[in-house]
């Protein structure tokens, strides 16, 4: 190598003024004369170096620092440390296996309905034990403006059973909604489903695939299996026998965000049950709402759900670091995975790659929404939220 020959020539003429000498005619550097002593690489070796100490099997991608502290450890030259760091952060592999370093969640979006059926969100509980009478999952809707939750049991989870339930429950009593929103599956993205949507004029919202927190539906459906798993345990088949008071004992709870109940919000009063009806309850409290202190239940809703709002973006998930990402329009990313571990092939998804890519990203839908493009395929094009991203550097 040339490098090493101009170094070796200037030890032999006695021209060098640094720490290198030679040793069974190979280049060799110390740091003082009590170090000990490193092999010289020229930079043509550093491929097979970074290969052979990261790469291989006996590497094992280690990170920037135990890479650098390995190769280190017997070879030297002025740029190895830069020149190893720039080659860990340019692997592939390490991208796609490794973890977030960090994770980017962005500021906190989140709005909400001024009236009743403005908006609503749909989620699919289950599978459970199928019940005696042939249900094993429960459809959820849930009002964005009251908070008002309907549970209905369903056979299955085609288009056919969540559009029965929807419009039964929901669009024939109530008149249909503005706005459904719901996540990607298949029920929701079949042309059967497009079609009810087209037929009563609802505008369908899908969430980023594999960003559940976007569905006000997923706290109810947390507390829902909490409920059932409390009164149902020993009898699982019978599930479905009160499902109706569960759905009433969580409209009669008074909401975090609205500081009022579901049920006061969306029909004026307090509803009657077994109690209120042996004792006059609702006659005795006097529950009713004149025009005036109905506008004003409503209008003290909607301000403290704006308070509630404001109140999660100050929290740390949405504040400070976090926040403040990244990505730019034309950054080079990687998605994160969602593998399904398959028996046939012999695949366990924890032995999969945690990312895949890379995506660069081609335009911003709002601060957190961003559209990908993969760079070897250009057809493929996926809507994700920046927390699913890791930068490609």
């Amino acid at each position: 190598d040339e490098e090493c020959k101009k170094i070796m020539l200037s030890i032999k003429n006695k021209s060098n003024k640094e720490n290198y000498f030679v040793k069974k005619n190979v280049l060799m550097y110390k740091k003082s004369n009590v170090a000990r002593g490193r092999v010289y690489v020229p930079l043509s070796l550093i491929d097979m170096l970074f290969n052979y100490y990261h790469v291989s099997v006996f590497g094992g991608h280690p990170g920037i620092n135990r890479t650098i502290c390995k190769i280190s450890e017997k070879f030297y030259r002025p740029d190895l440390h830069k020149l190893i760091k720039e080659k860990v952060i340019a692997c592939e592999v390490c991208k796609k296996a490794k973890p977030f370093q960090r994770k980017y969640e962005g500021p906190l979006l989140s709005s909400y309905s001024k009236v009743p059926l403005e908006k609503i969100f749909v989620d699919l509980a289950g599978p459970l034990t199928r019940s005696i009478d042939g249900y094993n999952h429960i459809l959820i809707i849930v009002d964005d403006c009251t908070k008002f939750v309907w549970l209905i049991p369903v056979k299955d989870v085609s288009s056919k059973s969540v559009i029965s339930g929807i419009e039964k429950n929901v669009f024939n009593h109530f008149g249909a909604c503005k706005q459904l929103v719901s996540d990607n599956g298949s029920c929701f993205k079949s042309n059967e489903f497009k079609n009810f949507m087209f037929k009563y004029g609802v505008n369908h919202y899908k969430l980023v695939p594999f960003k559940p927190s976007g569905n006000k539906c997923e706290r109810y459906l947390r507390n829902v299996k909490s409920q059932l798993r409390a009164y149902y345990h020993d009898t699982q088949r019978y599930w479905t026998n009160e499902l109706n008071f569960l759905q009433i004992s969580l409209n009669t709870c008074k909401n975090e965000s609205t500081q009022e109940t579901a049920h006061t919000l969306m029909f004026k009063h307090s509803p009657n049950h077994a109690l209120s009806n042996l004792w006059n309850l609702n006659e005795l409290v006097n529950e009713g709402y004149t025009k005036k202190e109905i506008k004003n239940v409503m209008s003290r809703a909607v301000s403290n759900v704006k308070k509630a709002i404001q109140g999660n973006r100050n929290r740390e998930r949405f504040s400070g670091g976090r926040t403040k990402h990244p990505f730019v329009i034309g950054s080079k990313v990687y998605l994160e995975n969602h593998y399904l571990s398959n028996k046939g092939n012999r695949f366990q998804a924890k032995m999969g790659f945690r990312f895949n890519g890379p995506f660069e990203i081609l335009y911003f839908l709002n601060p957190v929404t961003v559209i990908i493009q993969d760079c070897k395929d250009k057809k493929i094009v996926k809507r994700v939220n920046i927390s699913q991203l890791k930068l490609g550097k």
